[in-house]
Parts: structure tokens; C-alpha cells; sequence
């Protein structure tokens, strides 16, 4: 997801389109990327200052239907931008995650 594209006042958390090119609101719109994309350049994926790589499904589990008329065809699910949502993408940074993982001897 873009934290450089998801302003304050914005209502929606912006998420990246396929193949690393734009940027979109509804999920169904996003890219996808792999595990192994990810941690292959997780300063690239999970900068912090203007991407946060996190799990698809952390993102489909607080995702809701737009109002009507704020995305084109109405297309959603998306993410609403607001504090509970950061908090838990915060949590689920996968290069973060890996990285405590491979700390306490994990994977």
C-alpha cells in the first residue's frame, strides 16, 4: 500500500495497482505481490516512508463497501483511512514481521 499516496484528509488507504504501476482505492484493483517479490527488495515494498507491504487478507478483513458515487462503478471493497486500520497495517508489515521472525530464530 502507498502511505506517500494516502494523504490525512484522504478516505481511502491508496493501494498499488499490478506490476508496481499506479495506484487505486478498491482492492480489487491492486496488485498482488509475492512473499518472495517482497522480501527481495523490502526497501523498495516496505519503506515505511512511502510503502508498507502487508498480507492481502490483513487489508480484505477491514475492507467495506464504498459509498455510492466516491469510486467509479462503485467498485470496492476498500479500506477506510482511518486510526484502527493504520494500526493494524502497522502490525502486519511483512519485512518487519520476517525480520522479528528471523530474530527470535524463525524463518
Amino acid at each position: 500500500m502507498s502511505t506517500k499516496h494516502t494523504r490525512s484528509d484522504s478516505k481511502f488507504i491508496t493501494v498499488w495497482r499490478p506490476d508496481n504501476s499506479g495506484y487505486a482505492w478498491p482492492l480489487p484493483w491492486a496488485g498482488k505481490y509475492s512473499l518472495d517479490e517482497v522480501m527481495a527488495d523490502p526497501g523498495y515494498y516496505n519503506s515505511r516512508r512511502s510503502t508498507i507491504a502487508v498480507p492481502a487478507e490483513v487489508l480484505d478483513a477491514v475492507a467495506v463497501k464504498p459509498e455510492a458515487g466516491w469510486i467509479d462503478g462503485d467498485v470496492g471493497p476498500v479500506v477506510l483511512n482511518n486510526a484502527d486500520n493504520w494500526a493494524l497495517i502497522l502490525s502486519n508489515q511483512i519485512a518487519t514481521q520476517r525480520a522479528a521472525q528471523a530474530a527470535q530464530g524463525g524463518e
